[in-house]
C-alpha cells in the first residue's frame, strides 16, 4: 500500500513508482529506490542513475523509475531542514542533481515504512535520521516557548482560516517581528509558510474523508480547488486530484 505521511517540515512518500513529465516544485526532493535503482533526466535530458538521489529546488526534472518502490522525501525550502542541508553539506550542491549516500540500516528502515505499520513518532524521528545522515551535524532540539506554544494551538483551533499574524502577536504580547523571528528559530518554518502547511495538511485529510477536492479547499480556507491544487502541486509537483479520486491507493498519515 502506497502511503504519505504530512510533517511540518515534509512529506514522505513511499511505495510504487511512477515516470513523470518534466516539472519543477518548490521542495527539495530526496528519492531513494528500494527495489532498484533509479533514474533522473534533467531538461537537458542528463541522467543520473543511482540507488539515492537529492533534487534541488526548483530544477527541472523527470522521474524514470515506473513500476518500483521508492521512498521520497519532499522538504519544504523555508524549512530548518533545508538549511541544514545548506549549511551542513558541503558535499551537496544545489544547482544540480546528484547522488547521495544512506546506510544500510537507514535504508532497511525506510524500505520497512512499506510494508509495516509503524508509529508516526517513529516516522518522524526516521525522516531527522535520514536528514542526519546527510549533514555534518545533527538537529538541535530546544524546549518551546511557551508563547509558540499558544501560538500553535491556536493555528490548530483555525483549519478553516488564515490567521492575520498580526492577531497572533498581540495574542501573546509581542511584536509581529519578535514573533516572525521567534517562530522559526523555535519551529524551524516562517509562521505563515507553517500555516499554509497545516492548511494543506486539513485540506487533504478532509478531502479524503470527504472525497470531494472542493470541500477540503473550503474547510483549509483556500478560494477553491483550483487554488488548493496550484498551492500543492507547485510545492510537491503532482496534483492532489490523483490522491483523492483514488487513482493513486494510497494511505495518509499526519505527524
Amino acid at each position: 500500500m502506497n502511503k504519505l505521511f504530512f510533517h511540518p517540515q515534509c512529506v514522505l512518500y513511499v511505495g510504487q513508482s511512477f515516470d513523470t513529465i518534466l516539472h519543477h516544485h518548490h521542495s527539495v526532493q530526496i528519492i531513494i529506490g528500494i527495489e532498484a535503482l533509479i533514474q533522473v533526466n534533467n531538461e537537458h535530458n542528463n541522467q543520473l542513475i543511482s540507488k539515492a538521489i537529492i533534487i534541488p529546488a526548483n530544477y527541472s526534472h523527470k522521474l524514470i523509475i515506473n513500476n518500483t518502490a521508492i521512498v521520497t522525501i519532499f522538504i519544504d525550502a523555508q524549512s530548518a531542514f533545508y538549511q541544514q542541508l545548506r549549511l551542513s553539506c558541503k558535499h551537496i550542491t544545489f544547482n544540480c542533481f546528484q547522488e547521495v549516500s544512506l546506510c544500510v540500516s537507514t535504508l532497511k528502515s525506510l524500505s520497512d515504512l512499506a510494508t509495516e505499520d509503524l508509529k508516526c513518532d517513529y516516522v518522524g524521528q526516521l525522516i531527522e535520521k535520514v536528514i542526519n545522515e546527510l549533514t555534518i551535524k545533527g538537529i538541535c532540539q530546544t524546549p518551546l516557548d511557551e508563547r509558540i506554544k499558544q501560538v500553535l494551538l491556536q493555528l490548530d483551533n483555525h483549519q478553516d482560516s488564515q490567521l492575520p499574524i498580526d492577531d497572533l502577536a498581540s495574542s501573546v504580547h509581542l511584536s509581529t517581528s519578535r514573533l516572525a523571528h521567534l517562530f522559526k528559530a523555535q519551529v524551524g518554518i516562517p509562521i505563515r509558510r507553517y500555516s499554509l502547511w497545516r492548511r494543506l495538511r486539513y485540506a487533504i485529510e478532509y478531502a479524503n474523508d470527504k472525497g470531494s477536492l472542493t470541500e477540503g479547499a473550503y474547510y483549509a480556507g483556500f478560494s477553491d480547488s483550483a487554488h488548493l491544487s496550484r498551492v500543492f502541486k507547485e510545492m510537491f509537483g503532482f496534483n492532489p486530484s490523483s490522491i483523492i479520486s483514488k487513482k493513486v491507493p494510497l494511505r495518509l498519515f499526519f505527524l
